[in-house]
């Protein structure tokens, strides 16, 4: 509770301010400038369990994926009430996601950064969202605040704004998952080539689904959802 992470540095190895593999909660911490090869501020191990509720994440940063974390394989993270700013990476400038469950809720996720999912990348698994807000977050390339791989997502009452690609998906880049999205707001969203919103794909024989209802798509580019 109540700790200030800064600067830390582990190098090519993974969480640069923490690493679990057991049973952690997280609360009113900050995280500033940390970094590592996975999850620059935070590692959750596979088979852990994690709780972060009220924390900041600022310019945390890796060479492979997480910027601010990473969570592996059959593991559970809970994040409440938090947000993420300025954090970096390859894959998900702020949050990294493989095969784990992910629940997030009111969180704030703006100005991050990363080549495949601006804020979060996630490959398989589960994800779920309620009552957030992914704010000008950039991909260079695929996702430019969610890239999703072979996952299940569920997103609620939440809002997508001023997110960019730089190839597919402004908002949303969804590879072979399946997406549940209800009321929830698109607003100027853009990708150089398709999907200012959402672009969807499936590849080797399996299906692609997206789901939608209550939602708003305004002021994006054209071709708002492409399949």
């Amino acid at each position: 509770n109540n700790l200030y992470m800064h600067d830390a540095d582990a190098g090519e190895d993974f969480g640069g301010a923490v690493y679990n593999s057991g049973n952690l909660g997280i609360y009113n911490c900050t995280f500033v400038n940390n970094q590592s090869g996975k999850g620059g501020a935070i590692y959750n191990a596979g088979d852990s369990f994690m709780t972060i509720g009220e924390c900041s994440f600022s310019s945390n940063h890796t060479s492979n994926e997480g910027g601010a974390i990473s969570t592996a394989t059959d593991a559970t993270i809970n994040i409440y009430y938090s947000s993420f700013y300025n954090n970096w990476s390859v894959k998900g400038g702020a949050l990294a996601s493989n095969g784990a469950d992910t629940h997030i809720e009111y969180c704030t996720f703006q100005d991050n950064y990363s080549v495949t999912g601006g804020a979060v990348y996630m490959s398989s698994g589960e994800l779920e969202a309620l009552g957030s807000q992914f704010t000008s977050n950039t991909a260079s390339e695929l996702g430019g605040a969610i890239y999703c791989t072979l996952g299940f997502v569920v997103i609620n009452e939440t809002n997508f704004n001023s997110n960019i690609a730089g190839i597919d998906g402004g908002a949303i880049r969804n590879v072979n998952g399946e997406f549940h999205l209800d009321t929830c707001k698109f607003t100027g969203n853009s990708a150089a080539k398709s999907g200012h919103c959402i672009a969807n794909s499936g590849i080797q024989n399996v299906s692609v689904w997206l789901f939608m209802s209550n939602c708003t798509l305004q002021g994006n580019l054209a071709n708002d959802v492409t399949f």
